[in-house]
């Protein structure tokens, strides 16, 4: 039985991802609800529900959330990240998102003890 790789890392992302988009909906966005995972017809109806939460959601919203909650990690922020550099079509405010999120993971992994000379664009990049 061959296991399609692409849907299984679909699937992954959902499962890291869901606490976190059903956290942020529930906070931010009316009218979405939630989706039933565990029932979804195919592999992209958690990712079109993630996609709607996006659409309603501002980069406010997202920093404040990720400031503000327990639920991240650095595979979280990495899952965060892919899924927007991964959107079909991506606008300004998925720019905006992905560039608050590099700098979280950044801040997230950088050593405490990081002085501001020693991150220049080699080191952080």
């Amino acid at each position: 039985m061959t296991i399609d790789l692409q849907a299984e890392k679909v699937r992954q992302e959902a499962r890291q991802l869901r606490p976190v988009y059903e956290a942020m909906a529930r906070e931010f966005v009316n009218g979405v609800g939630t989706i039933p995972f565990e029932d979804a017809v195919d592999e992209n109806t958690p990712r079109e529900w993630f996609l709607q939460v996006d659409a309603h959601l501002e980069i406010h919203q997202l920093r404040q959330f990720l400031q503000t909650t327990n639920l991240i990690s650095e595979e979280i922020l990495t899952a965060l990240l892919w899924h927007h550099l991964n959107k079909p079509e991506r606008s300004s405010r998925d720019r905006d998102k992905v560039d608050f999120l590099l700098v979280q993971l950044f801040s997230h992994i950088a050593p405490s003890q990081l002085r501001p000379d020693d991150a220049d664009f080699d080191y952080v990049a």
